[in-house]
């Protein structure tokens, strides 16, 4: 059973019903076209929250790699305790799916955070629900746009890079 991921994912980042549209033959030529361009090295350009956008720090993702099945974030050339993981996509639906995974090392179990992404010839828009800090908040649902000022949200800007995000 997953359960998802505590709030200490997204403190680390910062200091403190999703409606599928069948996408058109042509979109969903361009989103098998976009899986192969996902992985690689990207460096982080802004991350948005509540419409306010901010150039990464030390202790933000600056940076991150991107395997077949596997998700690095680094700051200052070092990966980030929290932010390795497994992940899948679906590029099936607009936006494209993302779901992070990880095995919880206190519980032992899985955790998974739903997320959508677009790639374009600008680089990389990767949308997280902010999760809930109090008992009683929502519970994490999927995003279903990348409008951080209507929607509790992150979303992460990346363009792709030639240098490797680990030293």
């Amino acid at each position: 059973m997953s359960k998802p991921i505590p709030t200490l994912f997204l403190l680390c980042l910062f200091f403190c019903a999703c409606t599928n549209t069948s996408p058109s033959h042509t979109e969903n030529q361009n989103a098998q076209i976009s899986v192969p361009s996902l992985p690689g090295a990207w460096t982080v350009t802004g991350i948005s929250v509540q419409g306010s956008i901010q150039i990464p720090t030390k202790g933000m993702p600056q940076s991150f790699e991107v395997t077949a099945n596997q998700f690095d974030a680094f700051t200052d050339g070092e990966l980030m305790q929290f932010f390795s993981y497994r992940y899948t996509t679906d590029v099936s639906t607009t936006p494209h799916q993302i779901d992070f995974k990880r095995i919880n090392p206190r519980t032992g179990l899985i955790e998974s955070l739903p997320c959508i992404y677009k790639l374009d010839p600008a680089g990389l828009s990767l949308a997280m629900p902010l999760v809930p800090t109090h008992k009683g908040e929502s519970p994490i649902t999927r995003p279903t746009n990348f409008d951080t000022t209507s929607s509790p949200i992150l979303v992460l800007n990346a363009t792709r890079t030639e240098n490797r995000s680990k030293p």
